[in-house]
């Protein structure tokens, strides 16, 4: 284990600097997003194709089979709709994330290297979450019922966090800067899209368990929670106070911050 995160902790930082030198380019900072998703994407296919040929001597037993080409599918779709996503809505169109204006704007010097820092940080926080990948060395291939399930599950939550994403994305475009979007699955949750992030990676985990008995695997949605709970929900809700005063702060009265209220009435 820890030699595979070793090799997780270079590539992922090598990923974040190069990601770096092309925020350089295109001064926009949200291109980390991009890196944070593409990353996993890379890290799973360096996990089933190249680390078992030149590093895993103790398990001969392992073989890629069917199984991980649905878990490579399953966090390339992920991926890949969030990284179009985040290229379409922010990086094309030269929309700074506000999360990112406010931390460069907190820096009081050396500001590119402290978003070197920043990118970095995110590079450790990717190295550890997708540990998760090495479960898949001890997952038989079997698919049973339950697997299915937590499989069905994460494409659910791909869809229904794009979903999210759509709607807030529509919402922006017609309404004011001061407006609050409680439109869709976010009447229910401040954050939809993180609950079906966290939905995502409990059914990822959910499929690696069950094949290989490994409780382990269920750091991975606990992990992504913590981090959306406690670091980048938390900031966002800052600026969006700043930005939208009594309305916002009257809105997070009457909804939960990342888990949806079903029952919430209109």
């Amino acid at each position: 284990m820890s030699l595979i995160f070793f090799h997780h902790l270079i590539l992922s930082c090598c990923f974040a600097f190069i990601t770096w030198c092309l925020y350089l380019k295109v001064r926009n900072s949200s291109i980390i997003d991009i890196n944070w998703v593409l990353g996993f994407g890379f890290l799973v296919i360096y996990d089933y194709f190249i680390y078992p040929v030149y590093f895993l001597d103790e398990l001969t037993d392992f073989s890629f089979s069917v199984f991980h080409v649905f878990v490579v599918g399953l966090v390339w779709i992920w991926a890949l709709r969030l990284a179009i996503f985040f290229l379409v809505t922010r990086i094309l169109k030269n929309i700074q994330d506000t999360r990112y204006s406010y931390l460069k704007k907190s820096y009081k010097s050396n500001v590119e290297f402290k978003v070197l820092g920043n990118y970095m940080f995110q590079g450790v926080l990717q190295s550890v979450l997708s540990l998760i990948f090495v479960a898949g060395f001890y997952s038989n291939v079997a698919f049973d019922f339950i697997i299915i399930l937590f499989l069905i599950g994460c494409f659910f939550a791909v869809i229904a966090q794009a979903i999210a994403d759509f709607q807030l994305h529509k919402f922006k475009l017609s309404s004011g800067p001061t407006d609050v979007c409680d439109v869709g699955f976010w009447f229910y949750s401040r954050h939809p899209n993180y609950f079906f992030e966290v939905v995502f990676w409990f059914c990822l985990a959910g499929v690696f368990y069950f094949s290989s008995g490994l409780a382990w695997c269920f750091f991975a949605p606990l992990f992504i929670y913590l981090i959306m709970r406690y670091l980048t929900g938390p900031l966002t809700e800052k600026l969006s106070i700043a930005k939208r005063g009594q309305v916002y702060l009257e809105y997070m009265q009457n909804t939960p911050m990342i888990f949806l209220n079903i029952f919430k009435r209109k």
